[in-house]
């Protein structure tokens, strides 16, 4: 087995992974594949920002990176949104092409991040702090492969719908309990009338 294939099931084993992460996204707040990815995305930032307190030359390249995140958070939402109206085992070609696209920012992130990691743990005269950097380039490897998940089209949060099958199940229970109004025909009342009148004539 070549390292390709070795990749390949690696690739594999963490889409996957990151299928099912959405899927719990998804049931309990209700919010999209997009909505992860980018909240993710924007930690990575975050991360970035943090180690650069202690790295004031890195503040004109944190702020074109910020800037740069802006489109791919459009283009991910753009995802959703296109592959939520395809019928079932349709693709769209964009969708398709920005998932590659995805591929290959994943593993950079990933590749950077590691190698960053690595340099506070060669004793140099390197803050803590930076381990921000590693762990911003992992999230964005992170975020591309969210984008790279099935997709899970927006419902309501875990908790809403608890409350509503709550309501449903105190409507249906109510229902029940409520008196039943029982239809009687025409023979029926002729009978219920008969009866009366030998009552009445048995108490006369």
């Amino acid at each position: 087995m070549g390292i390709g294939e070795y990749y390949n099931k690696l690739d594999g084993f963490l889409v996957d992974r990151a299928s099912e992460a959405v899927k719990a996204w998804n049931w309990t707040t209700g919010r999209t594949r997009a909505d992860l990815a980018n909240l993710v995305l924007a930690t990575g930032v975050g991360a970035f920002w943090y180690s650069g307190l202690d790295f004031p030359l890195t503040y004109p390249h944190l702020s074109i990176l910020t800037l740069a995140t802006l489109p791919v958070v459009k283009t991910n939402w753009g995802m959703d949104n296109r592959e939520n109206e395809l019928k079932e085992d349709v693709k769209d070609l964009r969708s398709e092409y920005l998932k590659d696209a995805h591929k290959f920012l994943g593993v950079g992130s990933f590749l950077s991040g590691s190698g960053l990691f690595c340099i506070p743990l060669l004793d140099l005269d390197v803050p803590k702090s930076s381990y921000g950097f590693s762990m911003g380039f992992n999230l964005i490897g992170i975020s591309s492969y969210i984008m790279r998940a099935d997709i899970q089209k927006p419902r309501k949060d875990c908790v809403r719908r608890g409350l509503e099958k709550v309501g449903e199940w105190v409507g249906n229970y109510g229902k029940r309990n409520q008196p039943q109004t029982v239809e009687i025909s025409s023979r029926g009342r002729e009978i219920f009338n008969e009866d009366r009148n030998y009552s009445e004539v048995l108490t006369n």
